[in-house]
C-alpha cells in the first residue's frame, strides 16, 4: 500500500516541456516506471483543466503504475498536437460510460476527475504495475463541462482513433467468466465462414446467400454460441458511434 503524501512536493510529477528527436519525445523517457505517491482524493479539489492553445491540440492522459489493485488510479494529461500524438503511440480507448454516476475518483497533479464505475473499471483493467501507459479517454481527455471545447474536438475524433496505436475496446467485467470462451467461438465462426466460402450478404447475392444459410446454420447449433452471444449483449455494442 502507498503512502499517503502530505505535501505538494510529494504530488505525482509533471512530465517535462516536450521535445521530439529523431521520432523520439523527451517527456516520454522522463515519466515514472514505478508508482506514484498517492493523494486522499478527498484533500485535492476538482481538478480545472488548461485550455487548449490551438484548434488541433487533444490531450493525453498517462496513467501511472500501481503497487496494488485497490490503488487510487493516479493520472496526468498531457495537451499535445497531432504529429507528438502520433509519436506517443498512445492507445484510444472504445467503451460505454455506463449508468451517469461519476462515483469514482482519479488523481492528477492538481486535483482529481470524477469517473463512472464503468470508466474506473476499464482503466483498472488496462493500468501496468511496471510502467505508465498513453491513452485517449473521451470522457477525460475533453473538458466535459466546456461545451465549445467539446464541439471544437468532435471534428479530431476520427484521427483520434485511426492514429491510434490501437485501439481498446472495453467490454465490461467479465463477471461469468465467459469472454474467453465467447472469442473462441467468434474466430471459429470467422475460420467457417471462410472455410464454407460465405460470401458478404449484400441486395444483389440474396440468392445466393440464402444457399450457404442452412450449412451455416447447422454449424452453430454444433459448436454452441451461447458465449459468443452474452458478448453480443454487452452495451457496448448499441453503441452508434
Amino acid at each position: 500500500m502507498l503512502s499517503q503524501a502530505n505535501s505538494e512536493d510529494d504530488a505525482p510529477p509533471r512530465p517535462s516541456d516536450v521535445h521530439i528527436r529523431d521520432g523520439q519525445i523527451d517527456w516520454l523517457q522522463t515519466l515514472p516506471e514505478e508508482a506514484v505517491p498517492q493523494i486522499n482524493s478527498e484533500d485535492l479539489p476538482v481538478y480545472s483543466y488548461d485550455a487548449l492553445k490551438e484548434s488541433n491540440m487533444i490531450r493525453l492522459l498517462i496513467l501511472y503504475p500501481f503497487l496494488a489493485a485497490e490503488d487510487v488510479l493516479c493520472c496526468s494529461l498531457r495537451s499535445v498536437g497531432q504529429t507528438e500524438a502520433v509519436s506517443s503511440k498512445y492507445e484510444a480507448l472504445s467503451y460505454t460510460w455506463g449508468d451517469p454516476f461519476f462515483v469514482h475518483k482519479m488523481q492528477l497533479e492538481t486535483g482529481s476527475i470524477s469517473i463512472t464505475e464503468s470508466l474506473d473499471s476499464a482503466l483498472r483493467a488496462l493500468r501496468l504495475s511496471d510502467k505508465p501507459r498513453v491513452l485517449w479517454v473521451d470522457a477525460v481527455c475533453i473538458d466535459q463541462q466546456n461545451n465549445a471545447e467539446k464541439a471544437q474536438q468532435l471534428p479530431h475524433m476520427s484521427w483520434i482513433y485511426a492514429s491510434a496505436s490501437q485501439v481498446v475496446i472495453w467490454l465490461g467485467e467479465d463477471t461469468d467468466r465467459t469472454a474467453k470462451a465467447g472469442f473462441e467461438v467468434a474466430k471459429e465462426l470467422h475460420r467457417l465462414t471462410w472455410a464454407l466460402g460465405l460470401p458478404e450478404a449484400t441486395s444483389d447475392n440474396e440468392d445466393q446467400y440464402d444457399e450457404y444459410m442452412p450449412k451455416f446454420e447447422a454449424k452453430l447449433r454444433s459448436i454452441g454460441c451461447t458465449q459468443f452471444f452474452n458478448i453480443l449483449a454487452k452495451a457496448w455494442f448499441t453503441r452508434t458511434w
